[in-house]
């Protein structure tokens, strides 16, 4: 891929257990995986800061949340900008 290109992906997420899962696919272009607290419920930023994520982010997935019941496999878009 050449700067500024973008490139789709179709792939998929496996829910291989007896139980449904919520999801939700996080991209932090800053942030180390440890640093990300999951079971935080407060989101909020500055209009200042979302801006910044949403020009730095190079990846982005469709749906971004949901549900995947027990053995079932969800397909998800990744698009990739560069």
């Amino acid at each position: 891929m050449y700067y500024g290109q973008t490139k789709e992906i179709s792939a998929f997420l496996v829910n291989n257990g007896p139980n449904k899962i919520n999801y939700k696919f996080y991209f932090h272009p800053d942030k180390e995986p440890e640093q990300i607290v999951l079971n935080e419920m407060d989101f909020t930023c500055s209009p200042y800061e979302a801006g910044i994520e949403m020009s730095q982010r190079i990846l982005s997935a469709e749906p971004i949340t949901g549900l995947a019941n027990p053995y079932e496999q969800v397909r998800v878009y990744i698009t990739i900008l560069t």
